[in-house]
């Protein structure tokens, strides 16, 4: 009978899309939206790639995209900063329509994507507002196919929708997204696939991307992908507030949420994090909700070092609930920790709510966690509950965060290695058998609350996004031994660490634009050059640094 429910649900959900799509395909002709669309100069190609500056281009690539014109392989440059605040008095205060989509043509609802090429160049849009509750497809891009998007900045984004809602795309297929960085990005969505930044993605990768913000939505709400299907994840950060709520269809709570992505199928998420916090029904985790055939390694969710975050954060759900992972299913988990409290009813678990099937190893991984769950014996201070075939192994969880809790509760404690070991203990490296701290890990009492964490933890807190008129320029170059460092603004530290995280050289209680120093390497070496500002902004550069022998 349930069954039959959500099928009459789904076929009325259609029916009211269909209606919707037709009324709003009128109005948009009877008002003009698109009147103000202007194309933009350029050729579209690749060398010659269309020049965007305006409101009216993106008006102009809509139209393009929204009339069947997919704009396949063509190319688009943003040249300047551009401000969408106007958006919000747009279509009778619904503001922005989408690029791409589900829309109406000739009476059969048909899929338009944007197929083209953004490159952003590091500029800033400003205040973009679409308010569609019961229309799918809600973002900037409604939809996207086979494109790339990279170097842009989302700021001040306040966008929903019912399915597929995601503050740059709704949905993206087989596309790739890079450098995007969102900062108080609202995205609400009344049903399903809700993320921060792309509600739906099947294939391609996002990479080196960032977002503020909060997110809510019923089912599939992460805080950067909703759903994530044969895609990977890296290099990504998040600070946020996510949320299950209720479904408006049948009163239940909804399920499924992560603070990066909700839902991981045959993905792969690296060198990621999440600061915030996590709250729903069933599967919820600190990083992923709920990870099925897919991998996690060096990732992390904490509520530490963040300048965005005051106080302990919490993951909370009713069952199925993580610091990192609440439903594990055939995923190999490396280099992971999770540094938040976690909540529940049961599987409960400080890194993992619940570890299930053969592949499902965790390897090299702790949780510091205080741990609260109604069912106690479905709990543990690591993995909340385990079948017999996964394994554990060169693992440890903080027994003093835990007290009531052995590392695996539930079922099997076979294949468990898995250690209780006291705050102090956590903090030191000796603790670690087997672990690799000359190079992967790194422990500084001022980084992490004195817990380990990865090389690729430091710098990663998620600032706001100067407009390119604003940005910081950094140079430096080597004249013999000596490295000199110039800067447009000035410099409180200067540090150089290698590409695995060691610190080499740090210069600290500056007041400069340029200092010049003694440069610590003798052969050619590959480098992050790591400047903090004045105002606090930091910049990382990689850089090659060929030495005059």
């Amino acid at each position: 009978m349930e069954q039959i429910k959500k099928v009459c649900r789904r076929h009325r959900s259609w029916l009211l899309l269909f209606l919707c799509f037709v009324a709003c395909q009128s109005v948009v002709q009877a008002q003009g939206y698109y009147d103000a669309a202007q194309r933009p100069d350029g050729e579209g190609t690749k060398e010659h790639p269309y020049e965007l500056f305006s409101t009216e281009h993106f008006l102009w690539i809509a139209q393009q995209v929204n009339s069947g014109n997919d704009l396949r392989d063509e190319y688009f440059a943003v040249t300047q900063d551009i401000d969408f605040s106007d958006t919000r008095n747009w279509d009778d205060g619904h503001g922005w329509r989408a690029i791409g989509g589900l829309f109406m043509k000739n009476g059969i609802a048909k899929k338009l994507a944007f197929r083209g090429h953004l490159e952003g160049n590091n500029h800033v849009f400003y205040k973009l507002y679409g308010s569609r509750p019961d229309a799918d497809y809600q973002g900037l891009f409604g939809y996207v196919d086979n494109a790339t998007i990279k170097n842009l900045h989302l700021r001040f984004f306040k966008v929903e929708g019912s399915e597929n809602v995601g503050a740059l795309s709704g949905y993206t297929f087989e596309s790739n997204i890079e450098n995007i960085r969102l900062e108080t990005a609202i995205v609400k969505a009344s049903h399903f696939f809700v993320g921060g930044a792309i509600g739906y993605m099947n294939g391609g990768y996002v990479k080196d991307c960032s977002l503020k913000g909060a997110v809510e939505g019923v089912d599939y709400v992460g805080g950067l992908l909703g759903w994530c299907l044969d895609g990977l994840v890296t290099g990504c950060r998040v600070c946020a507030d996510v949320k299950n709520i209720v479904n408006p269809d049948n009163g239940e709570m909804g399920r499924m949420a992560g603070g990066l992505v909700a839902y991981l199928n045959k993905g792969r998420i690296e060198y990621s994090g999440f600061w915030g916090n996590v709250e729903g029904g069933n599967q919820i985790g600190g990083l992923v909700g709920d990870a099925t055939h897919s991998k996690i390694s060096d990732s992390f969710v904490s509520y530490i070092d963040s300048p965005d975050i005051d106080g302990q954060k919490t993951i909370k759900g009713q069952t199925y609930v993580g610091g990192l992972v609440g439903k594990n299913e055939d995923t190999p988990v490396s280099d992971c920790f999770s540094h938040i409290s976690v909540e529940g009813s049961a599987s409960v678990g400080g890194l993992i709510g619940s570890s299930d099937y053969t592949d499902t190893r965790v390897v090299r991984s702790y949780a510091a966690c205080a741990v609260k769950a109604e069912q106690k014996d479905l709990a543990g201070g690591f993995i909340g509950t385990k079948s017999y075939s996964g394994s554990v192994d060169s693992c440890y969880y903080d027994k003093e965060l835990a007290p009531e809790l052995s590392a695996v509760g539930g079922y099997s404690h076979e294949s468990v290695n898995c250690e209780g070991k006291t705050t102090a203990e956590m903090k030191q490296a000796a603790t670690y058998a087997g672990w690799n701290f000359a190079s992967h890990w790194l422990i500084d009492a001022k980084i992490n609350d004195g817990y380990p964490y990865p090389n690729f933890f430091i710098d990663t807190h998620i600032q706001e996004a100067p407009t390119v008129a604003q940005q910081m320029e950094i140079q430096a170059k080597i004249n013999g031994i000596l490295c000199e460092v110039s800067a447009n603004q000035p410099l409180s530290s200067v540090s150089l660490y290698l590409t695995d995280g060691r610190l080499k050289l740090r210069k600290t209680d500056l007041n400069v634009r340029s200092l010049t120093f003694r440069y610590p390497f003798k052969r050619n070496k590959i480098f992050l050059l790591v400047c903090r500002f004045k105002n606090n902004r930091t910049e990382t550069i990689k850089l090659t640094i060929k030495v005059n022998q």
